[in-house]
């Protein structure tokens, strides 16, 4: 069976100093991303620095904070993830992603919504 941590990801067993500990790998990036919380009044631009299947690490803008749990545009993408903040030091976050959306066919209110965000700032580029 799995240990999981207290955010319920997988645990890999104790090995050599340095090793994944995280559900998925990650990779590393430099993605143009949009934060958006306040059911879509307020939104922020941020940078992916890392991204997996499971979550990414996230640099804010200066003198900035988050909820505990927004949306995440990837710009570059038009995908949306639903994000849990696990961890924070300023000014980078680590999320976990509780869904992850294709923009394109978006079909919720909440989607289409996010869509329009993505429009908007990919054609301002």
């Amino acid at each position: 069976m799995d240990d999981l941590d207290r955010f319920g990801l997988i645990v890999p067993p104790a090995g050599p100093a340095g090793r994944e500990r995280r559900g998925a790998p990650r990779q590393r990036t430099l993605l143009g991303g949009k934060i958006v919380h306040s059911n879509g009044m307020l939104s922020m631009n941020c940078v992916l620095r890392n991204l997996s299947e499971t979550g990414a690490r996230i640099s804010l803008p200066p003198n900035t904070a988050t909820p505990d749990t927004f949306d995440l545009i990837d710009l570059k993408h038009g995908e949306a993830f639903a994000c849990r903040v696990v961890w924070h030091e300023y000014p980078m976050i680590g999320v976990v992603f509780e869904a992850r959306d294709s923009l394109e066919t978006a079909e919720t209110v909440r989607l289409k919504s996010l869509k329009r965000l993505w429009l908007d700032a990919i054609t301002r580029g």
